[in-house]
């Protein structure tokens, strides 16, 4: 017999971390629009147990959704991003400085984490560091109504119902 080596043993902490969960715009929410346009982008980390969670990027992706028939989830594939950024904090505020959003359309975003250790090696995440698959639809003005009237005529079984409002009068 020959010895090649002497017996060793090692140990080695691995762990497998959860992509972020998006929190603001709620998914299928009804954002209004307003002039001039803010919108709050927010999003959970569930990866800082990790020692190295200091390190982490991450990818913000937003797409119109142009085909109203597709789930939002199926239709992010098949869009090009309108914006993309990297950063470094769990949000983004989204204003005039960004591409503007068309009133009536809907919108879908998701957040991919991207955590890099102190080797340089990217540290692995569920799903590649990719969330959910949120979606919004933008709102236009709502204006308020000024005065309302409902006109029945029971002779016919007819109903006019009339309104004025700041924009404009039916």
């Amino acid at each position: 017999k020959r010895v090649v080596g002497n017996k060793q043993s090692a140990q080695a902490y691995l762990t497998l971390s959860d992509p972020p969960f998006l929190t603001m715009p709620e998914t299928g929410a009804v954002v209004p629009y307003a002039n001039p346009f803010n919108l709050l982008f927010q999003w959970t980390p569930r990866h800082l147990s990790n020692p190295n969670a200091y390190n982490t990027e991450y990818q913000f992706d937003l797409v119109e959704i142009w085909d109203d028939g597709l789930a939002p989830q199926a239709a992010f594939y098949t869009s090009k991003p309108i914006y993309s950024t990297k950063l470094n904090t769990t949000n983004l505020f989204y204003g005039p400085g960004e591409p503007q959003l068309i009133v009536g359309k809907r919108y879908a975003w998701r957040i991919q984490a991207t955590l890099v250790t102190d080797n340089n090696e990217q540290a692995p995440f569920r799903n590649d560091g990719y969330s959910e698959i949120f979606w919004f639809k933008l709102q236009g003005d709502c204006p308020l109504l000024q005065k309302a009237d409902i006109v029945s005529d029971p002779h016919n079984n007819k109903t006019k119902l009339s309104w004025i409002s700041e924009l404009s009068s039916v």
